[in-house]
């Protein structure tokens, strides 16, 4: 079980994400350079990349779309798309 899962009473009460903030633009998301959003999931991939699968949401907490971003060696959007 990962660090971040919270239990109580042998039951999962919530698991906490952390935020990065996206390194560019994307207007068809709203999103600014520096803007955080959550990270949903994270890969290792062979080379030794890791890939983060970043969730951007409304205030109202909504899905606004999703990020697919590099987080090392370099901070880089690899692909995006909008939910709306």
């Amino acid at each position: 079980m990962r660090d971040s899962d919270r239990i109580h009473n042998g039951r999962l009460a919530y698991t906490e994400y952390d935020l990065v903030p996206v390194p560019k633009d994307i207007l068809v998301l709203g999103v600014q350079r520096g803007d955080e959003a959550l990270i949903r999931a994270l890969n290792l991939r062979n080379n030794g990349d890791i890939v983060a699968l970043i969730e951007v949401s409304y205030s109202t907490g909504q899905t606004r779309g999703w990020i697919e971003m590099n987080l090392a060696p370099e901070e880089r959007v690899l692909s995006y798309f909008s939910t709306s």
